[in-house]
């Protein structure tokens, strides 16, 4: 195993581990540095999440339609909260009321 570089109480991380930094200003994809070969699904894998990182008009698209479902979320729990709170109660016709009406026609 190489060099030690970054250290967290769950994760080692060696310059032979590929890793994505989310970091205050930016996020940096770095890539294993070792001379043998690496598996191509994974460095493929790493090209597309960087790809998309990158792509601006993709993270608009993904916070819209975030603020979007957090929207129609939110309107379906407040008619969902009108509706409870809506009286229940109907008019039932017959019983006492309508023995005394009958009685009085």
């Amino acid at each position: 195993m190489g060099k030690k570089i970054f250290w967290n109480p769950f994760v080692y991380l060696s310059a032979e581990d590929g890793v994505i930094l989310f970091r205050k200003k930016g996020v940096e994809v770095r890539y294993p540095s070792t001379n043998k070969p690496l598996d191509e699904n994974i460095m493929s894998t790493m090209d597309y999440l960087r790809y998309c990182l990158e792509r601006q008009d993709w993270q608009l698209d993904w916070h819209r339609d975030q603020l979007e479902e957090e929207s129609r979320r939110r309107r379906e729990e407040l008619a969902q909260a009108k509706a409870l709170a809506q009286p229940a109660l109907r008019l039932l016709t017959g019983g006492k009321d309508n023995e005394e009406k009958e009685e009085n026609e």
